[in-house]
């Protein structure tokens, strides 16, 4: 029997990592989607709505940004006691004006 088209489709690629795809596939006579993810059944998240997804791809995001915002992470090196991170490009360009 033939996989039934996916109704929502989302890629989420990390930098220098792997690449994650999600299906959304529509349940008839519901508001209920079935997850694949990268092409095989979800074992998290089976079955659930638009905003269920919504709410795990968030989750999934702001865990990976509290890992990645470390000193060390942007600095490239273990940082000093009272080192402040720098300041991005533009906030500098802001301050000039």
């Amino acid at each position: 029997m033939p996989r039934p088209p996916a109704s929502i489709r989302i890629s989420l690629k990390e930098r220098g990592g792997p690449t994650h795809r999600i299906e959304l596939v529509r349940i008839p006579f519901t508001r209920r989607f079935r997850i694949r993810r990268n092409g095989t059944k979800s074992n998290k998240l089976s079955e659930g709505t638009a905003t269920d997804v919504a709410d795990e791809i968030r989750r999934w995001l702001a865990t990976r940004a509290a890992k990645l915002t470390t000193m060390e992470d942007v600095l490239g090196r273990p940082a000093d006691s009272g080192e402040l991170l720098p300041l991005p490009d533009s906030v500098d360009s802001c301050a000039e004006e």
